[in-house]
């Protein structure tokens, strides 16, 4: 763990904390890390865990979160290191004014303000359909299934630029190391 510096906590997992953090051997790049507490040697890893860092090394798509790194660390603690983007659909979709069908819950001060001017017209609907779909059909080419698809498991960078995430309910339906084309 001595190439990631935590900066805070961002989230909280059924499996474990997730944290927004520094990659120091990567130009300062910022990563997010999911913290898997082990809880005892003799038990390994999660099978959730474990189904997940499969599907996700198989997975190099725009619109699929990319594993970055796996890390095994001091006190039982597996960490998985995710591209960090900035918000979830969900959260996304809270935060906008409730004239465009949002809550208008408040963001952190000066987190996604671009976003934000985005709104959730039929043009932004679209764009995320599209980058869903795109994603969720490269997962289906290499028989792979999602089946946690909500709005919580889709998110969306700075620039409105969004990726699946969240595989550990995912399955192979066959394991097959080509993908199917139609």
């Amino acid at each position: 763990m001595d190439n990631y510096q935590k900066l805070e906590k961002i989230g909280q997992g059924a499996c474990g904390a997730i944290f927004m953090a520094r990659d120091l051997a990567n130009e300062g790049r910022i990563v997010a890390l999911k913290k898997i507490h082990l809880e005892a040697e003799c038990e390994g890893v999660p099978s959730t865990s474990i189904r997940e860092i499969s599907l996700l090394k198989e997975l190099q798509h725009p619109n699929i979160l990319r594993l970055l790194n796996i890390v095994h660390a001091e006190y039982h603690n597996l960490y998985l290191v995710f591209e960090f983007l900035d918000i979830d659909l969900k959260r996304y979709m809270e935060t906008l004014p409730a004239s465009d069908g949002g809550r208008g819950k408040v963001l952190p001060e000066g987190s996604l303000a671009y976003l934000m001017q985005l709104g959730m017209d039929d043009m932004v609907v679209r764009k995320f359909m599209y980058q869903l779909c795109a994603g969720v059909k490269y997962c289906h080419s290499y028989r792979i299934l999602h089946r946690d698809l909500k709005p919580a498991n889709l998110l969306i960078d700075k620039e409105g630029k969004s990726q699946v995430s969240r595989f550990w309910a995912g399955t192979s339906v066959w394991c097959a190391s080509a993908p199917i084309h139609s």
